[in-house]
């Protein structure tokens, strides 16, 4: 018998992304693929989800309305997330996968995450697609969940045992504001908005509930990786910021434009508590932006510029709670607009799958991001994994152009192999 009780109100960055996901054709929800060396036994991948489900507390809660406030609730119903098993004869494209999956969108009056995992005959290969809600995921939750998953599969247990028992299960935690209050580290007064760059206008022939995420991957062989990262160490920028600003340049030149506003998800999993890193699972972000003028300005100056602005940018807007009908109102607004209000990029940083030491080998690592609602053009998300640079671009199917799309990620791509 299912059990459901109410675990604790959403943070307001966990309710903007609840309000996106539920008003933006699931805009927001993220999918992430790993590639497999060999085939498993079906038994053997549906035991090291449940002993997952078992361990994290997020990947058992649904999100529920009540007097226009977001709750989490949990749940005991291992069956709600059941992996979902398909066999394949020949390979599939990761892309594809991943485009199929970030368009599935979670009922999150139910669930939070889901599971698929695909065998391909062919190849001996297994892609298991981990799909979640924002608002329980961020980048240190994606890599901790994936390396446990691993780490089960690795030991070929069955039920939860003693060990999984004795480790304890993981509660969804306090949430953003709850440790912003609690130390006083972020809940001081923003300074005024400052004007941001002009939106870029688009037609909107197809309605919200139809729109769908296009997804383009390109990956950087390492010795290309290598270049890019002695590049940005050599003029003392992040690969954010130079990336960022090859990004920026890219759009700008193809949509003949001077200027664009860049957003950028910035972690505050250190920034809540001094002197410590928030080590519960969830979503502890913050969306900052910037707007970016490429100009004649050399890439290095650039990148430096836009690192600058960032930062700049986290102290000016320091997140402050809002009222979760204040939100979904906002949100609501931002989907009936015909414009995208920009360009955006997440760095997933350095992917360690400490899982992966159980002997099972990891081919591929990529993280995508629904973008269906059409509030950005494109987002690119960024992780380096085994030595490669991963860029996976997601965009509005229907509102933002292939040829498009596909220009801008040549121009960045060239720019960054000219390095």
């Amino acid at each position: 018998m299912t059990n459901e009780v109410r675990l604790r109100k959403l943070s307001t960055i966990e309710a903007s992304m609840a309000h996106m996901h539920a008003h933006l054709c699931g805009n927001g929800q993220v999918t992430t693929l790993l590639t497999l060396k060999g085939c498993f036994a079906k038994e053997r991948l549906n035991a090291a989800v449940l002993r997952l489900f078992h361990r994290f507390q997020v990947l058992g809660c649904f999100i529920r309305e009540e007097s226009d406030e977001l709750f989490f609730y949990s749940h005991n119903d291992f069956s709600r997330i059941e992996p979902e098993f398909v066999v394949l004869a020949t390979p599939a494209e990761p892309d594809r996968l991943i485009e199929e999956e970030v368009n599935g969108v979670l009922d999150s009056s139910q669930v939070l995450c889901r599971f698929r995992i695909v065998e391909v005959m062919a190849t001996g290969r297994t892609h298991v697609l981990f799909t979640r809600h924002h608002a329980i995921s961020d980048a240190f939750t994606t890599e901790r969940m994936c390396g446990e998953f691993l780490r089960y599969l690795g030991e070929e247990s069955g039920e939860p045992d003693a060990d999984d028992a004795a480790q304890g299960l993981i509660e969804i935690g306090m949430g953003a504001d709850a440790w912003a209050a609690q130390n006083g580290s972020i809940m001081n007064s923003a300074k005024p908005p400052r004007g941001i760059a002009a939106p870029i206008p688009h037609v909107c022939k197809v309605p919200l509930s139809e729109r769908q995420s296009g997804v383009v991957s390109h990956i950087l062989e390492p010795e290309l990786t290598e270049r890019v990262i002695g590049y940005a160490k050599q003029n003392d920028v992040t690969i954010n910021s130079l990336v960022s600003a090859a990004l920026s340049r890219a759009v700008c030149n193809v949509l003949e434009r001077h200027e664009v506003e860049l957003f950028s998800a910035v972690s505050l999993r250190k920034r809540l508590v001094e002197g410590r890193i928030v080590d519960e699972p969830g979503c502890y972000i913050s969306v900052q932006n910037g707007t970016v003028c490429p100009g004649d300005l050399p890439l290095a100056s650039l990148a430096q510029t836009v690192g600058d602005d960032l930062r700049r940018a986290i102290g000016d807007n320091p997140p402050v709670p809002a009222p979760h009908e204040a939100i979904r109102t906002r949100i609501e607004g931002m989907g009936r607009a015909h414009m995208f209000f920009g360009v955006g990029i997440t760095n997933m940083g350095k992917i360690e799958l400490a899982g992966s030491t159980s002997g099972i080998q990891v081919e591929d690592f990529r993280s995508a991001v629904n973008r269906s609602g059409g509030l950005a053009l494109l987002v690119l998300h960024i992780s380096s994994f085994q030595g490669r640079l991963y860029f996976v671009f997601t965009y509005p199917l229907q509102l933002a152009s292939n040829e498009t799309i596909n220009q801008v990620v040549a121009q960045l791509t060239a720019t960054l192999a000219a390095l």
